[in-house]
């Protein structure tokens, strides 16, 4: 086959001889560019654009500050209640189990410090806020609250 391909190159004159060579040099620049750097380039821009994105997730949690990140609040859940309850400056009145829940009671307090309970409760532990039944007191000074908290 070698001798085959050989007398075939000598049958040939020069000019088809350099020909042949120009054409089987860009027949293998081809096949290097198809087979090795456009996989090449192709994986270097998809890690790029993934570059880009780790950065631009990495700023916004730069930019969300230590909030982001808060200290979550861990133990039983009625100690987690009177501790973000105290924190908000109320009073629990009862905190009290219920078919697996916890029934949680404010009487008396301020509109904004119950308001404050609730997000402080919602950010910093896992407990959620299933039902809420907010009344204003009678006395007119606050408000009677009762949550039925989930999770935990």
């Amino acid at each position: 086959m070698r001798a085959a391909a050989r007398d075939m190159w000598q049958a040939r004159s020069s000019r088809e001889q350099i020909l042949l060579a120009v054409l089987a040099l860009l027949a293998l620049a081809a096949l290097l560019l198809v087979a090795v750097v456009r996989p090449l380039e192709t994986a270097r821009a998809r890690a790029a654009a993934d570059i880009r994105t780790y950065d631009m997730l990495a700023m916004r949690l730069r930019a969300a500050g230590p909030g982001l990140a808060a200290d979550m609040h861990r133990g039983p859940p009625a100690q987690i209640v009177s501790q973000t309850a105290a924190a908000s400056g109320l009073t629990v009145q009862r905190v009290e189990p219920e078919n697996g829940k916890l029934r949680v009671v404010f009487a008396d307090a301020p509109f904004e410090a119950v308001l404050r309970w609730v997000s402080e409760i919602e950010r910093t532990s896992a407990l959620r806020i299933g039902e809420a039944q907010i009344e204003r007191s009678a006395q007119g000074n606050g408000v009677s609250a009762q949550f039925l908290l989930a999770g935990g």
